[in-house]
């Protein structure tokens, strides 16, 4: 199967736009995460595929509508790359989350040839959001100079993927669950005998 070319760029610039209009914006609540990710490099090059890893900080911090992330990758043919950019979480009810994403980056090994040591990687996630703010996705990313140079030849990679609330890290599960899950109670719940209410003492009258 041939890899993407340059053309696709743009017609996946305008599809993450148009699912945008789709779902609804990022969570406020949602935390930073560490997401790991792990699949095929030169995943449409049946004859060059390997192993890939990555490696990336999704920051909880805002601008509009985008957060950034910076990451790395390795892959088994001896590639690496470093990168910085974007990202936005676009949610389909509850618990579907589309993360588009753009970044910027250092490319280098003694892999597969990409025609320049700086790449643009652009993509997006799929992802199932647990209660506790953990996420598990696949993902699909394209790599390319955007014909900076006259040898363009692009990579994609396919990859599952897990995101770890930072806070998680630090605390338990149960302390995360309530901090990303802390919905105001309804009246029926506060006064439920399952609740912690404790009646005053009631007042007397004289008649």
């Amino acid at each position: 199967m041939r890899p993407l070319n340059k053309f696709s760029l743009p017609a996946l610039a305008i599809g993450l736009c148009l699912s945008a209009f789709a779902g609804t914006p990022a969570r406020a609540e949602d935390p930073a995460y560490i997401t790991l990710g792990a699949g095929g490099w030169e995943a449409m090059r049946q004859n060059l595929s390997k192993p890939e890893v990555d490696l990336t900080f999704r920051s909880d911090y805002r601008l509009w509508i985008l957060k950034p992330q910076a990451g790395a990758l390795a892959a088994g043919d001896g590639d690496f790359y470093t990168y910085g950019g974007f990202l936005t979480d676009i949610y389909f009810g509850k618990h579907i989350v589309l993360t588009p994403s753009a970044n910027i980056g250092y490319y280098g090994g003694s892999g597969f040839n990409l025609g320049s040591r700086f790449e643009f990687r652009e993509g997006a996630e799929i992802a199932y959001r647990f209660e506790d703010a953990y996420r598990v996705g696949v993902a699909f990313y394209h790599m390319s100079n955007a014909d900076i140079t006259s040898r363009n030849p692009g990579s994609e990679s396919l990859l599952g993927t897990l995101s770890i609330p930072i806070g998680s890290l630090f605390s338990s599960g149960k302390d995360q669950a309530r901090s990303y899950n802390n919905t105001p109670k309804t009246a029926m719940a506060q006064f439920s005998p399952s609740s912690n209410y404790v009646p005053g003492p009631v007042p007397a009258y004289n008649y």
